[in-house]
Formats: structure tokens, C-alpha cells, sequence
């Protein structure tokens, strides 16, 4: 009989972090008086856009890279003789929670290149990633849980390519959600575009 190879389910060991309290879907702004911004701060141009979306992409990849190290690190160490299982799961736990604060402030980061982003914006971002909170859609009540989440409830022997159909998943509402943000925006004349920015497609 083929021996089942182990997937560590550390990942829900994770602690939720706090962050601000979410907006919903879609997004509600909340700016600061007209006399305490700058001005220059409040136009988004292509070269921000092109960063922002190069920003998400390379953190997810980043990501993916480091949670599958991870997993294979543990796995070619656990299938040792007399290997320390105790010892190889608390240095995966470690990995797996550095890889979650890289993503993170990953998209923390690139929350700043946008208007008011890190105050509206950057909290939907996290729950997309940690926590048991998630976020939900205020029109259709459906709640997607966290990155950490999904990750958590897959079983021991789920496949790779389960792992990253969540990680693309979780990708592609990132994207959506800054999308979202910058369309609301320049809209409701909180921000506009300028030199070579452009609204995105709607998702």
C-alpha cells in the first residue's frame, strides 16, 4: 500500500492579527480635511498603476515560493529516520507565519501608493490574507474567508496545485479589490488619474 505523504496543518496555528476595521464592498471612503492633504497626493499616475500591479503579482509570488519551500522542506526532513517531527513542524509554523508577514506589509506597502489607500483600503487587504474575519460583500451577504483560512481547512493530503488555486484565488481578489478602489475613487472625485493612468476594467 502506497504511504499518504504528510501536509502539515500548522497554518491555523497562526494568531489573527488586528487591523482597522473593514469597509465594506463596495468601498466606502473616508478622507481627511481638504487643509491636511497635499495635493500632489491626490493624483494617481500610469507609473504608480503599473507598480501597484507589479507589487501584487511579485508578493504572491514571493509567497507561493516561500509556502511551498516550506512544505518541501518539511517533508524531505520529516521522511528521515528518527526525524524530529515536533522540532520540523514548529520551524514550518515559523516559515509559514514569516511568509504571511512578507505578504502582508507587502500589501501594506503598495496600499500607500494609493489615495487614502492605507486607511480604506489596506484593512480589506489584510482580511483577504489573515484572520478569521474575511470579508464580506455587503450586496450578497457572501463572506470569502482569509488566505490563512483556506489554507487551514485544506486536508493533510491535499495537492500543490490545491495550495495554489487558493493562493491565485486570494490573488485575484487582491486585484479586484484595488480595481474596485481606484474606480470608486476617481468617480466620486476623491482622486484622479493623470499621466498615463487609466481606470481598470471593471471585474
Amino acid at each position: 500500500m502506497k504511504s499518504r505523504r504528510f501536509q502539515p496543518t500548522g497554518i491555523d496555528a497562526l494568531e489573527d492579527r488586528l487591523v482597522l476595521t473593514a469597509f465594506a464592498i463596495p468601498f466606502t471612503l473616508v478622507t481627511p480635511p481638504a487643509s491636511e492633504v497635499n495635493p500632489k497626493f491626490l493624483n494617481l499616475t500610469g507609473r504608480t498603476e503599473g507598480q501597484i500591479n507589479g507589487s501584487i503579482s511579485k508578493a504572491f509570488q514571493n509567497f507561493s515560493h516561500d509556502i511551498f519551500s516550506a512544505y518541501n522542506t518539511y517533508n524531505k526532513a520529516a521522511s528521515k529516520p528518527g526525524a524530529d517531527t515536533s522540532s520540523l513542524l514548529n520551524t514550518f509554523n515559523t516559515s509559514v507565519a514569516r511568509s504571511f508577514d512578507n505578504l502582508s506589509t507587502s500589501l501594506s506597502n503598495l496600499s500607500y501608493k494609493l489615495p487614502y489607500g492605507h486607511v480604506n483600503l489596506n484593512p480589506i487587504l489584510q482580511n483577504r490574507i489573515i484572520g478569521s474575519t474575511g470579508v464580506t460583500d455587503t450586496t450578497t451577504k457572501v463572506n470569502t474567508p482569509s488566505l490563512q483560512t483556506s489554507l487551514s481547512n485544506l486536508s493533510s493530503t491535499a495537492s500543490s496545485s490545491d495550495i495554489q488555486a487558493a493562493i491565485n484565488t486570494t490573488q485575484s481578489l487582491v486585484t479586484s479589490d484595488v480595481n474596485n478602489y481606484i474606480n470608486l475613487g476617481v468617480t466620486n472625485n476623491y482622486f484622479k488619474l493623470t499621466r498615463g493612468a487609466s481606470l481598470p476594467a471593471l471585474s
